[in-house]
């Protein structure tokens, strides 16, 4: 889910009669509107780059959120990391075992409160990392 409110709640409503429409499906934000920061937009555009390539095109916006989807889904999907890498786990199981993925457009504005944890250049470099490693084989999910 997002931190403080950063997709609209009218989002959220137009994701559940997404889930409603399409149960077996994977309904997610994608953000088309961005209010975040250069740096922080520049890391988001590469990630996905990155991830596009290696995963045949599965999102222009991977990390988007919120996502929904029946518990039973869920459970298919058996995600197993719950770190930052847990939203490229699971659309790339999604991909894989060929579930209907519904983007509904967002405008993703500037956090309403408190600060984030995310270090950029840490983190960046270890999603990248941990794409790598999962695409080399060396990460399993």
């Amino acid at each position: 889910m997002c931190a403080d409110s950063q997709v609209p709640n009218e989002n959220l409503l137009l994701e559940l009669k997404a889930i409603r429409e399409e149960p077996d499906a994977l309904v997610k934000a994608r953000r088309v509107v961005r209010d975040d920061g250069f740096k922080r937009l520049l890391s988001t555009l590469s990630y996905n780059f990155l991830v596009n390539i290696l995963f045949a095109g599965i999102s222009s916006d991977v990390n988007g959120t919120p996502k929904m989807m029946k518990r039973t889904l869920w459970d298919t999907l058996k995600p197993m990391y719950g770190d930052y890498f847990i939203d490229t786990e699971v659309m790339v199981k999604a991909r894989r075992m060929k579930v209907k993925v519904i983007e509904i457009p967002a405008k993703s504005t500037k956090r309403k409160g408190g600060k984030s944890s995310i270090k950029l250049v840490r983190d960046s470099l270890g999603l990248f990392r941990e794409l790598l490693e999962y695409r080399l084989g060396m990460r399993r999910f």
